[in-house]
Parts: structure tokens; sequence; C-alpha cells
């Protein structure tokens, strides 16, 4: 893979902080977690995704960013928003944030540093985990302590469309946990306080008193979809 497409140029508009909007699932709220595994691949179509797993304790959290498009879209780490301006993939922001929170490096920094390993993945051919080669284990990250914020959302389960080869929304539901934030462990400080010699963590409590606890629900019924159907239209993000 190219980590040279993960380094953010001068003119990109990096990402202020924000609040958000409004298996087992966690509720919404700010945690303290250990990285116990990150990992990089590519997708079918080219996208990088940075795959990782939290722990709470015993609670586990697996999620996917998506660090950099697909070939379709150039396998970029950026967009250009309705402005015009250049922006960071929302999982880039988090996979950068993560990087400096965990250890004090960039994103492309922390990819060089990743190594060959054979670790457990989820094979769903087989219904359960198979070690498995991996050219790019993320082992600077691995047990490094975070806070994490997370949203709890409600949206539509997608299915297949044979015909277009995407994953069309159907009218069934699923809940589902997504990344918003990270936060240094022993400050509570976001990267971007830090970045601008703050001296004081206080984005982490406007975080969690708009999030804590509180559901998004991003379900609409989908015109024409069955529960086990699918429906046409709906554009692929990554490809």
């Amino acid at each position: 893979m190219n980590f040279g497409n993960l380094k953010i140029d001068d003119d990109v508009k990096l990402d202020e902080d924000t609040v958000g909007g409004g298996s087992f699932t966690w509720e919404s709220g700010v945690y303290d977690v250990v990285v116990d595994m990150a990992y990089l691949d590519e997708s079918k179509g080219g996208a990088m995704g940075l795959h990782l797993t939290l722990l709470d304790g015993t609670k586990k959290l697996k999620e996917t960013l998506w660090i950099a498009s697909g070939k379709a879209k150039g396998q970029k780490s950026t967009y250009i928003d309705a402005k015009g301006t250049k922006r960071p993939l929302p999982g880039y922001t988090q996979g950068l944030n993560l990087c400096m929170t965990a250890v004090d490096q960039t994103l492309e920094e922390a990819a060089n540093a990743s190594e060959a390993k054979t670790i457990n993945i989820f094979d769903f051919d087989a219904k359960k985990e198979k070690p498995t080669n991996v050219d790019h284990v993320m082992t600077n990250l691995i047990g490094k302590n975070v806070k994490v914020g997370i949203i709890k959302r409600i949206e539509n389960k997608t299915k297949l469309n044979s015909a277009t080869g995407q994953y069309d929304p159907i009218n069934e539901e699923r809940e589902l946990n997504i990344i918003t934030q990270f936060f240094y462990a022993d400050t509570g400080m976001s990267v971007m306080e830090k970045a601008k010699g703050e001296t004081e963590a206080k984005f982490i409590d406007a975080w969690t008193a708009a999030n804590k606890g509180k559901t998004q629900k991003r379900y609409k019924e989908v015109e024409g979809a069955a529960s086990t159907g699918s429906s046409a239209g709906t554009k692929k993000l990554f490809g």
C-alpha cells in the first residue's frame, strides 16, 4: 500500500472539534480504552481501512476507519466539500487523532512503522476467526491507552443489489457504534486543543454534554424496499 497519500498537504483545511449530531453496541459516551488491535488493508475497490479493536475492561468494540478512498476516487485521504474546500476524510481525521493521542505520531508516520504479522481475523465463509497474514499491523499503537468518543446510531440495514453491485438500504433497522473523537488518556484534551496550545481540556465536556446517552436515529423508510429486498440508487462512498 502507498502511505504517501496519508500525508496532509498544506492546502487541506483540518476539521475543527465538533460534538457531532444528534453485535452489542455501546451507549454514546466517552470511554477509557486500550488499543487491542490496529491494522491496515485495502477493500476490493482499493479503499484503505484502519481496522481497530478497542477494549474497555471486558467490552470490545471493532470499527473500521476508512482513511483513503477507493481507486475510482483516486485513493485520496481528502475530498472537496460543498464550499470547494479540501478536507480530510472523516475516517482519516479520526485515524490521525488516534495516532496522535496514542503515540504522538501522524497517521503516515504510524503507518510506515507497521509490521507484517499473523493475527486472528473473522472469516465470513468459515464464520469464525482464523489466523491470517497481514502486511501492516500497527504494533506501535497496540496496548496504548486513549479516551474515545463513541456515538450509538440506528440506521437502515443494507443488502447487496445484484444488478448494480452496490449495497442499498432496506426497511430493517440496525444498531451500530461510530467513533467520532479521540482524546489524550492523561489530560482528556483533544488533538486540536493541544495543537492550538490550550492548557485545559474543555472540548471533552462539551462533547459529553451533547452526546452522552443519546442515540442518533438515521433510519428512514425506503419506498418500494421490502425488509428483505433492496432498492436502487444508493451511492457507494469508497468503491
